[in-house]
């Protein structure tokens, strides 16, 4: 299922990915919950990431 981000304030935006991922060295699959906020700029015309990529471990 495929929901759009949550609107939080006028320029940002909340949502929740999830992620699975691979570790080939241990075979050993993993998924974890991406909590991502998101910044529009006007100037760029674009969306940033505003806070940290988690880590993968």
């Amino acid at each position: 299922m495929i929901r759009l981000p949550d609107l939080v304030s006028e320029n940002q935006a909340a949502q929740t990915a999830v992620i699975g991922f691979i570790f080939d060295d241990r075979q050993v699959e993993k998924t974890i919950q991406d909590q991502q906020l998101w910044e529009y700029d006007p100037e760029a015309e674009t969306w940033f990431r505003i806070n940290p990529i988690p880590e993968f471990h």
